[in-house]
C-alpha cells in the first residue's frame, strides 16, 4: 500500500485491494478531508479470496496518516509472516444440528444454530454470518428448516472476509452431520445423500424453486463410479 501526498492537498492511495470504494469514505473521515481530495487506485490483485476486501482500509489509513504527517510518500509492505500475524482470518465457528428423520431415512426437519467468533472488530462479520446461514441447510430436501445465527465480539484478532464467506464452515458441519445421520439409519453415506439431495423441481430452504438442472446427484454418482467406491467399500 502506498500513500502519496500531492501539492494541491490531494492524497493518492495505490495498493493491492478488492474494493477501492471501501477505502475512500473511511479515509475521508480518518483524514478529515472531502472525497474530492482523495484518489484511490486499485492494483491488479489476481486471487484475493476475501483477504483484500475490508483489511486494506487499515493499511491505507496507516500509510495516509504517516504521509500526511511527514509530507512524503509512505509505503507499507507485509511479508508472509506479517500478513499471517496481522491480517484478518477465517471466522472460527460452532455449528449445532438437530435433524428429524422418517424411519426410511428421509429428512423431515432441521434446526441449526450457527455461532461465529467475530474477533475484536466487526469487519465483514455480519455479511459472513448472512452468507453462512444461506448455505446452512443447502443441498438437501427438507420442508421444515429453522436456522439461528449469531456473531460475537471477542478478545481475539479480528476475523473477516475469507474464501467462501462463511459457507465452508457450515458445509463442513452439515456434511459431517449427514454422515452421522446415514450411520443412524444404517445407510451408506452416499445412499443417504442420494436419497435426500435436491433434484430439479425441489425448493431450497430459502424458497427458491430449482427450475433448471441440478448437478448434485449426477456428480456424486459419477464420482462413485469412477472411484470404484462400491468395490473398495466391500473390502474395508
Amino acid at each position: 500500500m502506498v500513500a502519496i501526498p500531492e501539492s494541491d492537498g490531494m492524497m493518492f492511495i495505490h495498493g493491492s485491494m478488492q474494493c477501492p470504494y471501501y477505502i475512500n469514505p473511511e479515509l475521508c473521515v480518518t483524514l478529515n478531508i472531502p472525497p474530492e481530495k482523495l484518489r484511490v487506485k486499485q492494483s491488479a490483485v489476481e486471487g484475493a479470496f476475501g483477504g483484500k476486501e475490508e483489511f486494506p482500509t487499515l493499511l491505507a489509513g496507516y500509510c495516509a496518516l504517516l504521509a500526511l504527517k511527514c509530507k512524503k510518500p509512505v509505503k507499507i509492505i507485509y511479508d508472509r509472516n506479517q500478513d499471517i500475524l496481522y491480517s484478518t482470518k477465517r471466522h472460527p465457528a460452532w455449528i449445532h444440528h438437530r435433524t428429524g428423520l422418517n424411519r426410511d431415512g428421509t429428512i423431515q426437519g432441521m434446526r441449526i444454530e450457527f455461532l461465529l467468533d467475530g474477533g475484536a472488530y466487526t469487519t465483514l462479520s455480519p455479511v459472513v454470518l448472512f452468507r453462512g446461514i444461506l448455505h446452512a441447510a443447502m443441498g438437501y430436501r427438507c420442508d421444515h428448516v429453522f436456522i439461528d445465527g449469531y456473531v460475537y465480539r471477542t478478545n481475539t484478532f479480528p476475523n473477516g472476509a475469507f474464501r467462501g464467506f462463511g459457507a465452508p464452515q457450515l458445509i463442513w458441519g452439515l456434511e459431517s452431520h449427514i454422515d452421522e445421520l446415514a450411520e443412524a439409519c444404517d445407510l451408506l453415506p452416499h445412499e443417504f445423500r442420494l436419497k435426500n439431495c435436491l433434484v430439479k423441481g425441489d425448493q431450497t430452504p430459502t424458497q427458491q424453486v430449482l427450475k433448471e438442472s441440478v448437478g448434485s446427484p449426477a456428480v456424486l454418482e459419477g464420482a462413485l463410479e469412477r472411484s470404484q467406491f462400491a468395490e473398495k467399500n466391500q473390502t474395508m
